[in-house]
């Protein structure tokens, strides 16, 4: 077990984040060495997948440590480095396209997120999904307590109070 050491983990985070994904389920990379897989220049695997198998890694080293097999876990405390994802900006032709639309300029939204959603990615730089997400979670949020608070008037479901008796 001797080449569970720094700089074998050092050169297996960088690797990690730059394999595809499904290496094992694509048959023209089955019996590829990882040096020639990297060459071709595939998409790598997302940020997350490289984060579950280096945790894996960390729970593999503690059971080495734990057996004895080696001295020191040293894949604890490293972190694999995601790779920065950039979107293009939009130019001003794609703005255009898009808020000089008929939709925008007729107000012909079946919803008030159709309108307010694009509007709130473009100044808050925020993806669609990203703020469709956020928006659904605290509206969500905002129900349940307004629904709390509604059951605990005095009008809900609740029995009247009576008055009190006049001996």
């Amino acid at each position: 077990m001797s080449a569970f050491n720094h700089e074998t983990l050092n050169a297996l985070v960088d690797t990690l984040g730059q394999l595809p994904p499904n290496i094992n389920k694509i048959p023209a990379l089955r019996d590829k060495p990882i040096p020639e897989i990297l060459a071709m220049g595939l998409t790598p695997q997302s940020a997350v997948t490289v984060k579950k198998k280096w945790t894996r890694l960390i729970a593999f080293g503690a059971w080495l440590k734990g057996r004895g097999l080696v001295d020191e876990n040293y894949a604890n405390g490293k972190k694999p480095k995601a790779l920065n994802k950039s979107y293009e900006k939009f130019s001003e032709d794609d703005l255009k396209r898009l808020f000089e639309g008929e939709e925008f300029s007729n107000g012909s939204f079946s919803e008030p997120f159709q309108y307010w959603l694009p509007v709130l990615a473009l100044y808050t730089g925020a993806r669609l999904r990203s703020s469709r997400n956020y928006i659904l979670l605290t509206s969500r949020k905002i129900l349940k307590l307004a629904i709390g608070r509604l059951a605990s008037r005095p009008w809900s479901t609740r029995k009247p109070a009576r008055p009190p008796k006049n001996d």
